[in-house]
């Protein structure tokens, strides 16, 4: 009774881990993916292989999985844009091919747990039989940031640049200073010479 158990829990992790992987639908419809990360400074290119897992670990084609509103609790740290190619045969053999528009998270925390999160804008096309992406939020299946991480993508965001102070003056403070005594005693030098005008004129006047 224990090994039937047993043997149907490992079945059904097998097929909750093998699902996703097959919500492209037809996979012989298409014929070629990739992928482009940019953001930070950072610029990651996933071609082959690593596309087709980039669009099956990070659920992508699955809608069960999708969340309305962005996920409560989750510190997403920096945003990546995402530009998905994929290329596609039609029915009458000929080619075509659909970009899908991303944001990745791929330094999502939940508390002390990493998970690539990613927002999937409504509005991305379809390639033909391969049906468009839903719209929303998703968390990705694990192993996806291994796949970027090996393509590139640092293991650790990149530090915040700092703010930068205020240049200060030419010269520095002591400059300033100096400029502001010499139009003080300009000032003032100007003043003397007015009264010194009016007493002259005072004594002339009759």
């Amino acid at each position: 009774m224990r090994r039937a158990l047993l043997l149907l829990c490992v079945l059904g992790s097998a097929l909750w881990v093998a699902g996703p992987a097959q919500a492209k639908g037809t996979e012989g419809d298409v014929t070629a993916e990739s992928v482009s990360i940019t953001g930070s400074g950072i610029s990651v290119r996933l071609i082959g292989d690593d596309a087709a897992s980039y669009g099956d670990l990070s659920n992508t084609f699955s809608p069960s999985s999708r969340m309305a509103g962005r996920p409560a609790n989750v510190d997403l740290g920096p945003r990546y844009a995402v530009s998905y190619w994929i290329t596609c045969q039609l029915p009458n053999g000929s080619s075509a091919f659909a970009v899908i528009n991303q944001s990745l998270f791929p330094y999502a925390r939940y508390r002390s747990l990493a998970q690539v999160w990613s927002f999937t804008p409504p509005g991305q096309p379809s390639c033909g039989s391969l049906q468009a992406p839903a719209a929303g939020w998703v968390a990705s299946r694990r192993g996806l940031f291994d796949v970027l991480s090996a393509a590139g993508l640092p293991a650790a965001p990149p530090a915040a640049i700092p703010a930068q102070p205020l240049a200060p003056l030419a010269g520095g403070p002591a400059f300033a200073w100096y400029a502001l005594v010499m139009v003080g005693g300009l000032v003032a030098l100007l003043g003397v010479g007015a009264v010194t005008r009016r007493r002259i004129r005072a004594r002339a006047s009759p």
